[in-house]
């Protein structure tokens, strides 16, 4: 029987996946637990204010919240509803998988914001 992972562990392993690039499904192929667990802990981490970096950053971070953003177009396909939603605003397709980063997409999203 495989042994549980401590919060310090996983919070290693969704660090490394979030440094890799790599799917979820991708980063899990060789490894003794989960893509739905690795998504879990990530959401879990995000949620509790944990940063998801690779190398987490020292000090308060500022950032400009956008006043409004429209969203043109909202899709969810079969093939991509288990994992989350894709965003289209304007030209810019974004596909948003469950266990995202919220502060990353929130910072992403003034980027578009201060663009248009």
């Amino acid at each position: 029987m495989a042994k549980r992972a401590t919060r310090a562990q996983w919070l290693e392993r969704v660090r490394s996946w979030k440094a890799s690039g790599k799917t979820r499904a991708e980063f899990t192929a060789k490894e003794d637990y989960s893509e739905r667990s690795l998504g879990w802990w990530a959401w879990k981490l995000s949620s509790e204010g944990e940063s998801l970096d690779a190398k987490p950053r020292k000090g308060k971070r500022s950032v400009k919240k956008a006043k409004s953003i429209e969203l043109v177009e909202l899709v969810t396909q079969s093939d991509v509803a288990s994992r989350g939603l894709t965003m289209r605003l304007g030209s810019v397709e974004l596909l948003v998988e469950r266990g995202f980063d919220r502060e990353l997409l929130g910072t992403l999203l003034d980027v578009l914001e201060a663009r248009r």
